[in-house]
């Protein structure tokens, strides 16, 4: 039987806010990492956000459950409910990989440009140390772009499928594809006229959420240029 979890559930006790940031604290151990903040380092995620979840100083969703899960390489229902058996060590390549500090390479398929404009084609391969699961690309913030609060440099990562505008990603950023074929990078808003890009008007051909953000920090160097487009 599949068991939903969804926003709406009721709001936690203080023994499962408690419970649930001892699975984390043991998830994260597992997977090697000694401390919070290197877990948090090492992934790409707000430090003191991330130590409060594993303090039971805040709650955390079965949405961001399910987003430490993948990067610990544990179960997300268990992290979040305890059911369900935790695998005794990690198991997912992200995980592996993070923990270890032994950077693998991925392919950059384009650029961002200071209003947004997403120029596709090969920029090369990276070693990176966090990387996002197979089936994302990686966008590269250029040099002269900045969106909120990720510099220039940093690495964008995103599901290259062509689905429509969703009002679930309302106040996201997003990558997007618009009715002229141009690719975007934006924060997607309601308007009268329906979903928008805060930086572009015109229809929205499609939609994904950006789910990972690598920081300059944790990007390595560029190995080389690919031959062809991945």
């Amino acid at each position: 039987m599949v068991q939903v979890l969804s926003n709406s559930a009721s709001r936690p006790n203080d023994a499962e806010i408690i419970a649930r940031s001892e699975r984390l604290r043991r998830a994260r151990r597992a997977a090697g990492f000694k401390t919070a903040q290197a877990a948090a380092q090492a992934f790409g995620w707000n430090r003191n956000t991330y130590a409060s979840n594993e303090n039971a100083n805040a709650a955390f969703s079965f949405r961001r459950a399910s987003l430490y899960a993948e990067a610990f390489g544990v179960n997300g229902t268990w992290l979040y409910t305890g059911e369900s058996p935790a695998p005794p060590r990690p198991t997912s390549r992200r995980a592996r990989a993070a923990a270890a500090l032994r950077p693998i390479p991925v392919a950059i398929v384009g650029e961002v440009s200071s209003d947004g404009a997403c120029h596709l084609g090969p920029v090369g391969l990276i070693d990176a140390i966090v990387f996002p699961n197979e089936g994302h690309v990686l966008l590269k913030v250029g040099p002269d772009a900045a969106f909120d609060l990720i510099p220039a440099g940093a690495l964008i990562a995103f599901r290259p499928n062509e689905t429509p505008a969703s009002p679930d990603f309302i106040g996201q950023l997003v990558v997007a594809g618009l009715g002229n074929g141009e690719t975007v990078l934006g924060k997607l808003l309601q308007s009268d006229d329906g979903l928008r890009l805060d930086n572009r008007a015109g229809p929205l051909a499609w939609v994904q959420p950006v789910e990972t953000i690598i920081m300059p920090s944790l990007v390595a160097k560029i190995e080389h240029a690919p031959d062809a487009p991945p």
